[in-house]
């Protein structure tokens, strides 16, 4: 059995630059959102009050991306270095795991066309 990867701090970085910081709720292509792209339709934001700081914002990603993490480790079936593991974690979080499911690029990658991917 392998061991379970989890983003590294460069991921991390990335999905924070990239999504962005809101210390109060946004509506996000429809969906109510906080911090780095928290989404309230998924998880309960009943017991969020905001704002909230940077810290809770990063505690509410790490906890969020576990669930892509587990994702991206079932559906890809060769192995990953730390920052493949981390840019798929991050393409996940952006787009959902169905989309990751369905995709071409793990397609790809799973049939070991990396220079493809």
């Amino acid at each position: 059995m392998r061991r379970a990867q989890h983003i590294n701090k460069a991921g991390l970085k990335l999905i924070k630059k990239f999504e962005g910081f809101r210390s109060r709720f946004y509506v996000d292509k429809g969906i109510i959102t906080i911090g780095y792209g928290h989404a309230c339709h998924v998880y309960d934001c009943s017991k969020i009050h905001p704002p909230i700081s940077r810290a809770k914002g990063e505690a509410l990603l790490k906890k969020d991306l576990v669930v892509f993490e587990k994702c991206v480790d079932s559906l890809t079936q060769i192995k990953l270095n730390s920052n493949q593991f981390s840019a798929l974690v991050s393409f996940t979080y952006n787009l959902c795991c169905e989309a990751y499911r369905r995709s071409t690029l793990r397609r790809k990658l799973n049939a070991g066309n990396t220079k493809g991917v």
